[in-house]
């Protein structure tokens, strides 16, 4: 039996990737960079065509556009141009005539692989015979494998709505929160005990500028990594200079000042040392604003493969570059917080998303349709915190510890509404529960 292969599909896919424009980061058409995130190396049967591909997901994931000469560049570095036959074999894959719509061209590479899969499977099964495996051991592993190769990377767990009766015989909730698989942790019991913040979840934290955002994202990550989950925090605002010296602040209980100064004392850096095993735990990612949803989205990815992160702080939204098209401002938000819903669910991973308050919304308690942008971003959300000044004078001035107010503006696993008042340290970087108010 012959080998299922489909060497002109191949070839015309890579040639539609480097095509001009395709994968241009923030633009580009979404067929093109659907079909890529969906494809992996060993898709590919011809080993010049896994060298091309591998390549172009470390450009991609630069987030830097993908076309023949960056190729050229990246495998001259890498030392693997010779191993596709050289700049002559790379131009003529790359001059392939025979381009199409990536996602039918993936579909077809894909659907090869799999044949490969199952023929491999298939052997597998038969050596295992041949070896005299019991049959129902060597059955219920190929189960398993077929399902893995036909899944396409989703968990599909069919239930029959019979088990409904079985929760109410048993008196047992449908939904048990302190049983869930948390993700994230903020540092109020109030909010802790009553956000989920699971895999595939998205939560927002909404408000005006100094409100204490980032604060919130420092001290959440801190507290997630003490208790032993994998925290990313993308910022947008700051470099990694600043990101660090914020979460050197909060472990120390400091000023972030001193440590962007070089003024710490000797008892605060060894007991900087002695949180070596938090630090381990978090991942920063510091870029300039503007950056496309695709290479975050890239990053993220890669986050998740290397280091299996769970959870992702990204600081903040409208730092995102908005994306090209026909729609309106609204429209275009909306597509990146789809996004966004979409990566948390595909990854089972917590994604917690700072956005600013429109500023009529920012000195008085603010509703949910104050979310800046778009109103995707409440439909998309689990969760929806939002900060506000107690006294909006008072926050002006430059009061070392100043008073605000949290609010769970929605939640979809249980109550909403109620607030609570926090003290925020901005120079220490941290909110505490000064009250609680129901």
């Amino acid at each position: 039996m012959s080998i299922p292969e489909d060497f002109e599909a191949e070839r015309s896919l890579i040639a539609t990737f480097a095509a001009e424009g395709s994968l241009t980061p923030g633009a580009g058409t979404p067929y093109a960079h659907q079909a890529f995130l969906a494809l992996r190396i060993p898709a590919f049967l011809a080993p010049e065509h896994r060298h091309v591909f591998a390549t172009m997901q470390a450009v991609y994931q630069r987030g830097d556009e993908i076309t023949p000469l960056v190729i050229k560049a990246e495998m001259d570095q890498l030392g693997t141009l010779s191993q596709v036959g050289g700049w002559q074999s790379l131009v003529e894959l790359f001059s392939s005539t025979e381009t199409g719509r990536p996602d039918k061209l993936a579909e077809v590479v894909i659907r090869r692989w799999k044949a490969r899969q199952v023929m491999q499977l298939a052997y597998k099964a038969s050596k295992a015979v041949e070896d005299l495996e019991a049959p129902d051991a060597v059955s219920s592993r190929m189960q398993v494998a077929l399902a893995e190769i036909f899944s396409d990377g989703t968990n599909a767990d069919v239930r029959r709505g019979t088990e409904i009766l079985a929760y109410v015989g048993e008196n047992r909730p449908f939904r048990d929160i302190s049983h869930a698989e948390k993700l994230v942790w903020f540092g109020f019991d109030t909010i802790d005990e009553a956000v989920e913040a699971s895999p595939g979840h998205v939560v927002i934290v909404a408000a005006r500028p100094g409100m204490g955002k980032t604060a919130l994202a420092v001290q959440g990550s801190i507290l997630t990594a003490k208790r032993q989950g994998m925290a990313l925090i993308i910022s947008l605002e700051m470099d990694h200079d600043e990101v660090f010296s914020r979460i050197a602040a909060r472990l120390t209980e400091t000023s972030a000042s001193i440590w962007r100064k070089g003024m710490w004392s000797e008892y605060h850096a060894k007991m900087l040392h002695s949180r070596a095993d938090i630090l381990d735990r978090i991942n920063i990612w510091a870029h300039p604003s503007g950056v496309p949803w695709e290479r975050i989205e890239a990053v993220v990815r890669d986050q998740v493969r290397r280091d299996h992160v769970t959870s992702v702080w990204l600081d903040y939204f409208t730092l995102i570059k908005k994306p090209d098209g026909k729609s309106n401002d609204a429209g275009l938000w909306g597509q990146v917080s789809s996004n966004i819903k979409r990566l948390a669910q595909e990854l089972k991973i917590c994604i917690v998303l700072l956005c600013q308050l429109n500023r009529e919304g920012a000195e008085v308690e603010p509703k949910l349709s104050d979310l800046r942008e778009t109103g995707q971003l409440e439909q998309d959300a689990n969760a929806v915190v939002m900060l506000w000044p107690k006294d909006a004078k008072a926050m002006e001035s430059r009061a070392e510890i100043r008073s605000v107010f949290v609010k769970l503006a929605k939640n979809r696993s249980g109550q909403a509404g109620w607030r609570v008042e926090l003290a925020f340290n901005g120079a220490q970087g941290y909110l505490r529960t000064l009250e609680r108010n129901t």
